[in-house]
């Protein structure tokens, strides 16, 4: 699911079965380039280049679904139509390189898309970590998505390549790396440069790598889920080592041959506890079962070790996983004797012969800090549950966020003032009008767990008069916190589009922390010409002295001005 496909090119030309656009008004061609390229590091035979630029599964059939506009930007309807498409039409991967890197709410469109999908239609999602550095964004974040983060070729993490804990949560991700920097693939004929092959980088580029592999064990193990490939393609990556830890890098770089040749696995990842605060010394140990699987002819036995943080004990030293059968290995986090943040490590199995490594599971805990509960209300002109996208901004927040609420949501978050606001659409002051309602808190004090109502229903109605008729020109609704932290005031600007009548706004506590000011504004002017005709309803025109107007010849005379 990308920018589109270039069906001509020899390295992808016998692959494709099918090709959709899920873009108004484009075809599924690739005038940007990066669908094709990601599909040639996926399924591309090299036929353009005597095989030197082969893809990891040059077997595979491809389904290409045209979900980013020729601009590389795309509509999350567009996306999820897309992600509907692939997994209802039987593919057994979906290959997503793209995302949004600052939405990293968890109950984001495309990232419950991605989990409602994969259990639904058994699809695995593999989808790029993102390339900003930071917190991992939409749909990457999805708990079910096999999410991938770039190395380059001598296995050192990509700087661009985000990275974990998970905002919210605090889970592991990315699920593992692959190579995203400057891999040489098939350029689409139908984009700017020239020659078959272009280098690009990215985690769009290792996700695909990480397709590929997935493509090949579901071809060798046709009866596996969803989750079983990629528990193989995490616990058989290659370890990259002490110098970054599981939030960065996830289990390792991908190994194909690894995860092709081994016949026991363990799962990928494990999160052993989220320790909310306050905390007490009495706070108990949590314990979380490792499953480890074996799909051969004969038992296994694996030494088990912990490695990277001393947050994670083991009861056993080792586990003998029965042929055909599976195991579970207790791992323990003790939230006692460490200190308030985020932790990893890894569970390692190796083989007690040789000292190979054989299997590696993610560990996880987040020890929280000082947090409180902010339970978010939305309310509409009935006062009832309504769904809404509220701004949230902390003091000294340069950038908001925007969290949907569906009728209500309890968000977990640092002491604190906060701003919130969000709109609803109300009944207007006639019966066929309609209103707008700007609902804000500007000011709300979190040092316990608190609760705000954005109510529509409380909303005042918000107008001028004038001493002549007029009409509305323009309408600015702006309001002004100081929040002293040396970013200066933040202004809150909205403009009220025209076809709203009536403008309500929620009556505020007054401040206590921080300067607020709010501001209505009206740009009025004189009406336009108002006709009245045989007892109908007046007609308004706009007109230049010396015009004819009519305003149906059919019915009416003309009328002159």
């Amino acid at each position: 699911l990308d920018t589109g496909i270039d069906p001509t090119h020899p390295d992808l030309a016998d692959h494709i079965q099918d090709t959709v656009s899920f873009v108004p008004d484009e075809d599924p061609t690739d005038p940007r380039g990066h669908g094709t390229h990601v599909a040639s590091i996926i399924a591309g035979t090299g036929a353009a280049s005597d095989g030197d630029n082969t893809g990891v599964a040059p077997g595979a059939d491809l389904i290409i679904g045209k979900v980013l506009n020729n601009n590389g930007i795309g509509y999350d309807s567009w996306i999820i139509a897309g992600m509907q498409w692939a997994a209802e039409s039987g593919a057994d991967v979906v290959n997503m390189s793209l995302g949004h890197a600052a939405r990293t709410d968890v109950l984001d469109p495309m990232t419950l898309a991605v989990d409602a999908l994969s259990a639904q239609h058994d699809t695995l999602f593999v989808i790029a970590a993102g390339n900003n550095g930071m917190t991992i964004g939409t749909p990457g974040n999805a708990e079910s998505a096999l999410t991938v983060g770039a190395v380059d070729k001598q296995d050192l993490l990509a700087g661009f390549s985000s990275v974990g804990p998970l905002a919210y949560s605090g889970a592991v991700k990315p699920d593992l790396t692959a190579p995203g920097v400057a891999v040489n693939a098939a350029r689409s004929q139908q984009s700017t440069g020239d020659g078959m092959y272009v280098s690009k980088t990215g985690t769009s580029m290792a996700a695909p790598h990480v397709a590929g592999a997935a493509a090949i064990l579901a071809q060798q193990h046709p009866d596996w889920t969803n989750t079983q490939l990629k528990d193989a393609l995490m616990s058989s990556a290659e370890d990259l080592g002490d110098s970054y830890t599981a939030f960065q890098v996830g289990t390792g770089r991908l190994d194909v041959a690894a995860a092709v040749d081994s016949t026991v696995r363990a799962a990928g990842s494990a999160f052993i506890g989220y320790f909310e605060w306050p905390h007490q010394p009495t706070d108990a140990p949590v314990t979380e079962p490792v499953t480890f699987t074996n799909s051969g002819a004969t038992a296994v036995t694996l030494d088990l070790a912990t490695t990277g943080s001393n947050a994670f004990t083991l009861d056993t030293p080792t586990v003998t996983v029965p042929a055909g059968g599976q195991a579970d290995v207790p791992v323990t986090a003790d939230p006692n004797g460490i200190a308030i943040g985020s932790y990893t490590g890894y569970l390692v199995g190796t083989d007690p012969t040789t000292g190979q490594t054989v299997t590696r599971t993610a560990l996880g805990l987040l020890k929280e800090d000082e947090r409180y509960g902010l339970t978010i209300k939305a309310r509409d002109h009935n006062g009832e549950p309504m769904r809404a996208f509220v701004l949230l901004r902390a003091d000294g927040e340069w950038f908001p966020r925007y969290i949907d609420v569906d009728g209500e949501r309890t968000l977990r978050l640092p002491p604190g003032n906060y701003t919130m606001e969000t709109k609803a659409e109300v009944p207007g002051e006639r019966a066929d009008s309609l209103g707008l309602a700007l609902l804000a808190a500007p000011e709300t004090v979190l040092d316990k767990p608190t609760e705000v109502t954005l109510d529509a229903s409380q909303a005042r109605l918000l107008d001028t008069t004038t001493p002549q008729r007029t009409q509305d020109r323009q309408r600015l609704l702006q309001y002004t916190i100081d929040h002293g932290a040396g970013t200066g005031p933040y202004y809150y600007l909205h403009s009220i589009a025209p076809e709203y009548d009536d403008v309500y706004v929620l009556p505020t506590e007054r401040s206590v922390e921080n300067p607020f000011a709010m501001a209505a504004r009206w740009r009025k002017g004189e009406p336009v010409l108002g006709l009245r005709a045989l007892g109908l309803l007046p007609i308004d025109a706009v007109v230049q002295p010396g015009s004819t107007i009519t305003t149906g010849k059919q019915w009416l005379r003309p009328v002159y001005a």
